[in-house]
């Protein structure tokens, strides 16, 4: 299930796994920090309220739903040690980012995973960086959504 304190979906989800019966176990749920509650006693207080909503103890992973480096004095490094802290207590199984940019190589089969490794064994000079940097930077006519190094919208 994925839900967002953004959404406005999470009681409605919540109301549906209720009626369901479906044994926790057989659930992932996933929820996403709403934008105006990334100080570290807000992230607690809404995930209060986001567990209250969805009738549960706890979430299998928790996202900061868009890093906002403009807003809370830029401190995002607060709010993620604000989810890891639930982490430690049991509230949440996972914490996470989305809307990032930070890709993870997946895989499952073993030659695969020795093909991902293997993408780290290489190093780019100084030029060919800039080069790849001049290329994929198309300036604000380039971007498809929001700038996350500007992003400040809270609904």
């Amino acid at each position: 299930m994925d839900t967002a304190q953004m959404y406005g979906n999470e009681a409605c989800v919540g109301r549906a796994v209720a009626e369901s019966n479906l044994p926790c176990e057989d659930l992932i749920v996933t929820s996403k920090l709403g934008n105006g509650n990334h100080r570290p006693d807000d992230v607690r207080r809404s995930l209060d309220q986001s567990l209250g909503e969805l009738g549960l103890e706890q979430f299998d992973l928790f996202l900061v739903n868009w890093p906002l480096p403009t807003l809370c004095d830029g401190d995002y490094v607060a709010t993620w040690h604000a989810m890891l802290e639930e982490v430690r207590n049991g509230r949440l199984c996972s914490a996470g980012v989305s809307n990032g940019a930070i890709p993870v190589p997946k895989s499952v089969r073993p030659p695969r995973i020795q093909e991902n490794i293997r993408l780290f064994d290489f190093e780019l000079s100084s030029e060919e960086m800039a080069a790849i940097g001049d290329a994929l930077d198309r300036g604000s006519d380039g971007r498809v959504g929001p700038d996350p190094g500007t992003f400040a919208w809270i609904p």
